[in-house]
């Protein structure tokens, strides 16, 4: 009877289910994912779905920025919700879930800054503010 027990056991622990986000940049491209400044492409592997919100800045030659954001995020497949899972978690092999993202920089236009401000203060996001001479002593 215990051996049944370590046979069923067996069987519930057997099945893996690995979920991979990788997020990659452009040569030369500044990488913030998060909080952090990254100099390689994130990976992120683990059981749960991932998600990773990834940001890449690069100054060509002339002077140009250019800006990519993308979020990469694994999907929750249809076998790994209830009531598939519960066969899943037999299946004595791996189950993988990948996801990729390639960030693809484009061109910021410069802008004009008093442009820009005319434009912020037309929706209410600023105002002009006046720049107080430093009072001598």
């Amino acid at each position: 009877m215990n051996r049944w027990w370590i046979l069923a056991a067996a069987c519930l622990l057997s099945a893996c289910i690995e979920h991979r986000a990788q997020v990659a940049a452009p040569p030369g491209a500044e990488l913030l994912v998060g909080d952090g400044v990254l100099s390689t492409s994130p990976r992120r592997r683990g059981p749960l779905p991932h998600e990773i919100p990834a940001t890449a800045w690069h100054r060509d030659p002339t002077g140009t920025i250019h800006r990519a954001d993308l979020r990469c995020a694994t999907p929750l497949p249809w076998w790994q919700r209830f009531p598939a899972d519960l066969l899943t978690d037999l299946w004595p092999a791996t189950l993988r879930v990948s996801a990729a993202g390639v960030l693809r920089p484009l061109p910021i236009p410069p802008r004009d800054p008093g442009e820009l401000e005319a434009l912020a203060a037309e929706h209410g996001y600023a105002s002009r503010l006046v720049h107080a001479s430093p009072e001598q002593p």
